[in-house]
């Protein structure tokens, strides 16, 4: 690595290091047309300088976040972030909604992975593939005296989900013919 010479750099008034010209932002009213300090201790003064702030003006900073929540652009970004992942946004609300008891969305979500390789993405009942569109079905129903744990899921499709209800499961199976 070569020395640099006094025209191609300068100092960095932050951490006194001599660098190119390159590694500063520009600035057009200085002399050398380059900020004071480099882009790195830029960064690092100006995330301090926010967190600083934010720790003091905590009521600001969040009605700052709540008008930009409102902007179109944040709009468009969350828009853009729930179409790429739409199966976790699906499975997420689902838990939020229905099996907020005890169960985090974090876990259905994985658990829901698992029951569709076990399930070989089929309906439980009538065996209907269902890797488009399942249903979460409580395999004991919370009416039922059924608990919101993971061992207490299954996927369903949407018809046999619509027609098992809050029915116990034994009373269910034995309606459509599979136990005596």
């Amino acid at each position: 690595m070569r020395a640099i010479q006094k025209g191609e750099g300068r100092s960095c008034s932050k951490c006194d290091v001599w660098k190119l010209f390159s590694e500063f932002g520009k600035r057009a009213n200085r002399p050398s047309g380059h900020k004071s300090q480099c882009k790195a201790c830029e960064k690092i003064n100006a995330w301090t300088l926010t967190k600083a702030w934010r720790d003091k003006n905590q009521e600001k900073y969040a009605e700052k976040k709540r008008a930009w929540s409102r902007t179109e652009k944040a709009k468009a970004s969350a828009a853009n972030w729930i179409d790429r992942n739409r199966d976790a946004v699906y499975l997420y609300n689902r838990a939020k909604r229905k099996l907020a008891v005890g169960i985090q969305a974090k876990s259905i979500v994985e658990h829901v992975q698992k029951l569709m390789k076990t399930q070989k993405c089929k309906c439980v009942v009538c065996h209907a593939d269902i890797s488009s569109a399942y249903h979460i079905d409580h395999i004991v129903s919370i009416k039922a005296g059924g608990r919101s744990e993971i061992g207490n899921l299954q996927l369903l499709c949407q018809s046999c989900n619509c027609s098992k209800g809050a029915k116990h499961p034994v009373e269910f199976m034995q309606s459509r013919g599979f136990l005596l």
